[in-house]
């Protein structure tokens, strides 16, 4: 068992918050007792799958289950693309970001860019303290030196990836999104596979993607243009 000091939950969420990573060997009595310690207002309990066991003791203590969190790996082979796809990625450059680009972005996330992950639904927070936690996620993984890409399509930047390199051969692809006036447009597939075409250059052999269960459509897509499930963890959610 790993207990984490959520410390930047108190910038991004404005309150003090814990997050306890169940392993699979720990005993459930073990978990208990230190849960019952814990005296942060948010605390979040991330449980492999193979423990369902532990849910009915979280139920009791209080905790809430609010998402799946579905973990992809991308082994760098695409799926063929059709004449269509084929022009829009040729005709798709995938750049660094910018600084003029970056605050583009953050002023999408603060729009409401994301709607899916936990804070969001989480009736004890509001839309904008989602968005306040997307933009201090991503500003600690630009100062970590993370990278993040634009992708711009008949000089129109449409969308973003950022990605990190987590091993060697290995990397994150830990964000990603389309502004709201080209969703829908059939360009999401090329979030990957511009991502893939960098990575391939770089020597890279997998690429790693962690997604909600309430974020169907990014997960649909992922699956189509070849990510395969990897590994799930169960989120629960408590507030002091």
């Amino acid at each position: 068992m790993k207990i984490i000091d959520a410390f930047w939950e108190k910038r991004n969420l404005g309150v003090s918050a814990t997050e306890v990573v169940v392993e699979i060997n720990d005993e459930v009595c073990d978990i208990v007792e230190r849960l019952k310690t814990l005296t942060t207002e948010y605390n979040v309990v991330k449980l492999p799958v193979c423990r369902v066991d532990v849910s009915f003791a979280l139920s009791k203590l209080g905790f809430s289950f609010i998402e799946t969190m579905n973990h992809l790996t991308h082994d760098m082979r695409t799926i063929p693309l059709d004449s269509r796809k084929i022009e829009i990625f040729d005709s798709t450059d995938f750049l660094p970001m910018e600084n003029e680009d970056i605050q583009t972005m953050y002023s999408n996330i603060r729009k409401g860019l994301y709607k899916t992950d936990r804070i969001y639904f989480d009736s004890y927070f509001t839309p904008q303290q989602s968005a306040n936690r997307y933009i201090g996620w991503i500003s600690d993984e630009l100062e970590r030196g993370s990278e993040i890409y634009k992708l711009v399509y008949n000089g129109e930047c449409f969308g973003f990836v950022g990605f990190k390199k987590i091993r060697e051969y290995e990397y994150q692809n830990f964000i990603y999104g389309i502004y709201p006036p080209f969703q829908g447009k059939g360009l999401a597939f090329n979030m990957t596979y511009k991502l893939v075409d960098e990575l391939k250059v770089r020597g890279v052999k997998a690429i790693y993607i962690d997604i909600s269960s309430n974020n169907i459509p990014s997960l649909q897509a992922s699956i189509r243009y070849g990510y395969m499930f990897n590994s799930f963890t169960y989120i629960f959610v408590k507030h002091k």
